[in-house]
């Protein structure tokens, strides 16, 4: 398994270095975030991406259902806003889809193009969600990957 993750954290630092791949790949690989929605983008990598799923901070499980729970409110018209995203979820400190989780698979998700910008506007509705998720709709810039 350390071999496993020697090697991950080599391609996750070529990944990141790269001008090759779109925002939400790189997102995805500086935060941890199983890219879920770009499984198709690792012909660079001498193994499947799943391979590496259980070394990504957030694996495909927890990305897909998150996905699955925001998709099935946009097909429905349900409003959704992060707070009641985070309260479905367990809210700000549960261990599992704590607030910085719901942060990383929402930014990656809005970066991979997922849903209407009414959607977003609703998730991001002021007063209904925590500082830390103001910046989920902002233009990815690749100055905020930081290399770690």
């Amino acid at each position: 398994m350390d071999d496993l993750k020697q090697v991950f954290h080599q391609i996750k630092l070529k990944v990141i270095a790269s001008d090759e791949f779109c925002g939400a790949y790189l997102h995805a690989w500086d935060a941890e975030v199983y890219p879920l929605l770009h499984e198709d983008m690792d012909t660079e990598l001498e193994q499947p991406l799943e391979v590496y799923d259980s070394i990504f901070d957030i694996p495909s499980s927890k990305v897909e259902v998150v996905l699955n729970y925001m998709n099935l409110a946009y097909l429905r018209k349900k409003a959704l806003t992060f707070y009641g995203l985070e309260k479905v979820f367990g809210g700000q400190y549960d261990e599992q889809y704590g607030r910085g989780v719901l942060v990383d698979i929402c930014r990656y998700l809005y970066l991979s193009d997922c849903f209407c910008e009414s959607f977003w506007i609703g998730l991001l509705a002021e007063g209904k969600h925590p500082a830390e998720a103001g910046f989920l709709t902002r233009p990815f810039n690749k100055s905020e990957i930081l290399l770690s």
